[in-house]
């Protein structure tokens, strides 16, 4: 699936903690909030908002292949496609170096 975002979105493909025998680790959860960054690279990545005729708003530059800690509270799951989320550009909180 080609899925192009638009605006200030992402589509990141999440990092799952894994342990040496396969068995997922579920992310830490209190109270129903998810309280840690989750980790994930960069698929796809949108123009920017338009702030006026002709200008885009910069995507901090953000481009496929980075590896981005997010919060996923306000993500969304891409469907068809397992592990593809989308986020707005406000939601990435670092890039890991």
């Amino acid at each position: 699936m080609q899925l192009n975002p638009l605006h200030d979105r992402l589509v990141v493909r999440e990092r799952k903690p894994v342990l040496s025998s396969t068995l997922y680790v579920p992310d830490q959860v209190d109270d129903g909030l998810v309280k840690e960054l989750v980790e994930g690279e960069v698929v796809a990545v949108g123009p920017g908002l338009k702030i006026r005729a002709g200008a885009r708003d910069s995507m901090w530059d953000l481009q496929p292949g980075l590896i981005v800690k997010f919060s996923p509270v306000c993500s969304f799951p891409v469907d068809g496609e397992p592990g593809l989320l989308l986020i707005r550009r406000d939601a990435v909180a670092g890039v890991v170096a």
